[in-house]
Order: structure tokens, then sequence, then C-alpha cells
């Protein structure tokens, strides 16, 4: 590895902790919904997660300057 070439971390960023969170506690809302009679198809659910997550991608600053340019 040369001077200057960045080592791979399995450390994950707060930004991808913090949407996938969102999308796992989206699923376990669509449980509860479920559990009180209010059903909705797999899809719909998914497309939930994924707007969820798409939108806090979006909207939630990156704090890792300089970890993702080229």
């Amino acid at each position: 590895m040369s001077a200057g070439e960045k080592s791979w971390s399995p450390r994950v960023s707060g930004k991808t902790a913090t949407t996938g969170a969102a999308g796992a506690a989206v699923i376990v809302l669509v449980w509860v919904l479920s559990l009180a009679g209010i059903d909705m198809p797999g899809e719909v659910a998914s497309a939930l997660v994924l707007l969820v997550t798409t939108v806090l991608q979006y909207a939630l600053p990156v704090r890792a300057k300089g970890k993702y340019e080229a």
C-alpha cells in the first residue's frame, strides 16, 4: 500500500447506521400495525423502507470529509 492509499475499515459511518436502523424500525412498525389489524402487502412495506432510508440518506450530512472522494 502506497502512502496515499487509505486502508479499508469495517466501521460504518453514523449515516449508514442511522439509515439501516430506520429501515429496521419501519419493518417493526409495519409488524405492529399488522397486530393492530392494519395489514399491508409486503411490496408496500418494502417501498416504505426504501422511501424512509432514501429520505434519510439525502437529509443527513456526510461527516467523513474526504473519505469518499477519489
